[in-house]
C-alpha cells in the first residue's frame, strides 16, 4: 500500500507562504480509516495536483491513495486557469475525478470615450453597467459596443483587440429628437460683419443656448395641414404664390404675413427663431459669409438673382447645407425672426440670447434673402425688415424649438 506524504518532506515548489496559510487543513477521519483510490483526469493531460496547498508531485492522468476527509484539490496546468474544488474522500469508495482546464485569456485595455461623456454601455449585446470615459478589460477579438445616451441616438461601434495592446474608441453621439429639425449645440458664436452695412455692425462674440430649428422652410404641403387644422389663415393665391400651383407643394410657403407664420410656429409646438437662433443655425461657430463657408454663392449653392424665376423645392441643393444641416438659409426665401427691426441693436443688444422685443415699431426682421436678391444681399448677416401684416411672394419662414 502507498504511504501517506509526510508533511515535513513534501515538496512545496511552486506554493506561496500565503497560499499555505490560507489554505484549510484537510480534516481526517480515523487515522485507522484505510485509503481509498481516487483517480484524476484532465483535459488537456498534465496538470499537477494541489491538495490542501501541498505539490503532491503527481500530474494527470494518475491515481493516488487518500486518507477519507476532505481536502481542498486545485489542479495547475500552465497557460490554463487553475481549477479550485473542495474534494471529499468517502471510507470505502473510490472515485474517478474529470475536469476539463479552461484556457487563460490575456486581457487587453480597451479605454472608450464619447461626445458628449456620459453614455451607457453595452459589450456585445450584454451591458457593461460602465459610463464613459471608462477603460474596460476586454479580450483580443472582435467586439460590438453601442453607446446609449438620453436623448441622443444610439451609436453602434466595431472594434477589433489584439492581445496584449491597449486600444481606444470613440464615438460622437448626436442628439434625437422631433422630425426634419437639426440641433444648433449651445456656445459663443460670432454675430454680426464689420465689413457688412451699418446694421450688420458690430461682430461680436454672442452665447445662445442650444435649440431645435427646422431643416426645411416650411413647405406648402405643411403649411397646408394648419389651414385644414382650422388654425391658419390661408395664404394668398395671387400670382407667384407657390399654394396656387398644385405642384407646389413641396416648395416654402410664401405670401404669408408675420402673424400667420407664428400662428403655424405655436400651432406645430414651436416659435419663430430670434436673430441670433437663425444666424447661428446658418453660420455656425465660425465668422464665415454663408453656410457653405467663404466661397461665393453659385447657382449650385443657393437660389438667387440669375438662378431661377422662382422658388425650388427645399433642400434641392445639398450644397446650401450649413454646418448644423439646413437647407437654404441664403436665398429661395428670405424668413421671418421673432425680432422687431433695429438698425442699431447690434450696439446695446445682449450679449447672452439676444433677442429684440422692444414695444413700438410695426416692422420685423427678415433674413436669408431670396430668388430675386442680388448676391450681395444673401450672405448670412444681412438684415432686412418687412412691415408685420403684409405678405410677399419672396417671404417664407422656419421655427425653431
Amino acid at each position: 500500500a502507498e504511504q501517506e506524504d509526510d508533511p515535513e518532506d513534501t515538496p512545496t515548489q511552486g506554493i506561496s507562504p500565503k497560499e499555505r496559510r490560507s489554505t484549510p487543513k484537510a480534516q481526517r477521519l480515523s487515522g485507522n480509516s484505510r485509503k481509498v483510490r481516487i483517480r484524476f483526469k484532465t483535459t488537456p493531460k498534465g496538470a499537477s495536483i494541489i491538495l490542501d496547498g501541498r505539490n503532491t508531485r503527481k500530474r494527470t492522468p494518475t491515481s493516488l491513495r487518500l486518507r477519507p476527509g476532505r481536502y481542498q484539490l486545485q489542479l495547475r496546468l500552465p497557460s490554463y486557469q487553475t481549477h479550485i474544488r473542495d474534494l471529499m474522500v468517502k471510507a470505502n469508495h473510490s472515485q474517478s475525478i474529470a475536469v476539463p482546464l479552461s484556457r487563460k485569456t490575456n486581457l487587453s485595455p480597451l479605454k472608450v470615450t464619447s461626445t458628449p461623456s456620459g453614455a451607457l454601455l453595452t459589450l456585445d449585446g450584454k451591458e457593461t453597467g460602465k459610463k464613459t470615459p471608462t477603460v474596460l478589460q476586454v479580450t483580443p477579438q472582435k467586439h460590438t459596443l453601442v453607446f446609449t445616451l438620453k436623448g441622443h441616438r444610439n451609436v453602434t461601434k466595431k472594434v477589433t483587440v489584439g492581445p496584449n495592446e491597449a486600444h481606444a474608441v470613440s464615438a460622437r453621439l448626436k442628439r434625437s429628437g422631433p422630425a426634419e429639425m437639426v440641433w444648433v449645440a449651445g456656445g459663443p458664436f460670432w454675430m454680426g460683419n464689420n465689413a457688412g452695412m451699418s446694421r450688420e455692425k458690430p461682430m461680436r462674440r454672442i452665447f445662445q443656448r442650444g435649440f431645435w430649428i427646422d431643416r426645411y422652410e416650411v413647405t406648402v404641403a405643411k403649411y397646408k395641414k394648419c389651414v385644414d387644422a382650422k388654425v391658419c389663415k390661408q395664404p394668398s393665391r395671387r400670382r407667384g404664390c407657390n399654394a396656387r400651383h398644385k405642384s407646389r407643394t413641396n416648395h416654402p410657403i410664401n405670401c404669408v404675413n408675420w402673424y400667420h407664420a407664428r400662428r403655424y410656429c405655436r400651432w406645430a409646438g414651436k416659435r419663430l427663431p430670434t436673430e441670433a437662433q437663425w444666424e447661428k443655425a446658418a453660420r455656425g461657430k465660425t465668422p464665415q459669409l454663408y453656410p457653405w463657408g467663404h466661397t461665393s454663392p453659385t447657382c449650385q449653392k443657393a437660389n438667387y438673382k440669375g438662378c431661377r424665376n422662382s422658388t425650388h423645392p427645399v433642400g434641392s441643393l445639398k450644397a446650401s447645407r450649413s454646418p448644423y444641416g439646413a437647407y437654404d438659409m441664403s436665398g429661395n426665401v428670405w424668413e421671418w425672426v421673432r425680432d422687431r427691426f433695429d438698425d442699431k441693436y447690434y450696439t446695446r443688444g445682449f450679449d447672452k440670447n439676444p433677442v429684440n422685443l422692444t414695444r413700438g415699431g410695426r416692422y420685423r426682421v427678415i433674413r436669408g434673402g431670396a430668388w430675386n436678391s442680388p448676391p450681395d444681399r444673401i450672405h448670412v448677416t444681412y438684415r432686412s425688415d418687412f412691415y408685420v401684416t403684409r405678405r410677399s411672394k419672396t417671404i417664407g419662414f422656419r421655427c425653431v424649438k
